[in-house]
């Protein structure tokens, strides 16, 4: 996905396309490559994009605050997004600039994620649930729920063109709330 001739290639005879990509420090690379090339081949029909769920609310206008009020938004001493928050939202607005009919699919956490489960598997095993979120609250999504919305607009784009989706699971839960739904499939206390 690195290489501009290779990704050419691929696209050939594509005029629906579905770009996820996991975690990089390349990532807005290939974003810019995939949209240069959909762009040089200039019959793509869509291009689906899977990014996250923070962009539904990091504008232009957020992402430039002061520093104050970008850690009141943002919570404790962090003043900025993290690095791969910033590479989905420099490629957003890539494949915005590119001309090429998008649609971004901003999706929460995955409930399959590992952060969601093996990594959680060793504490709950002790009885605890112990993830690196603190008092962050998750609405984490299931990954079927969001192939089901890509598959619809890969079918039928037109509707979707230039419009992007932010996907969460029904219910925003601090990690007790997690706990208490480990519990509840466990049968047995979480902390």
């Amino acid at each position: 996905m690195l290489t501009i001739a290779d990704v050419t290639a691929a696209l050939k005879g594509v005029r629906r396309l579905y770009f996820s990509m996991s975690l990089s420090p390349y990532y807005t690379d290939a974003v810019s490559l995939m949209a240069a090339a959909a762009r040089a081949q200039g019959d793509i029909e869509v291009f689906v994009n899977i990014s996250e769920y923070e962009q539904s609310f990091m504008t232009f206008d957020h992402m430039t605050a002061p520093e104050e009020e970008r850690r009141e938004r943002l919570g404790g001493l962090v003043a900025n997004r993290s690095p791969q928050q910033r590479a989905h939202w420099v490629a957003e607005r890539v494949l915005e600039w590119s001309g090429v009919p998008t649609v971004n699919i901003q999706a929460a956490l995955f409930v399959e994620n590992p952060i969601m489960t093996w990594l959680a598997l060793g504490s709950l095993a002790d009885g605890e649930l112990r993830l690196p979120f603190g008092g962050h609250r998750l609405a984490p999504i299931a990954g079927h729920d969001v192939a089901e919305l890509c598959a619809k607009i890969l079918t039928d784009p037109a509707p979707h063109i230039s419009k992007s989706y932010a996907l969460t699971g029904p219910e925003l839960k601090d990690m007790h709330g997690i706990a208490e739904d480990f519990a509840a499939v466990l049968g047995r206390p979480v902390t």
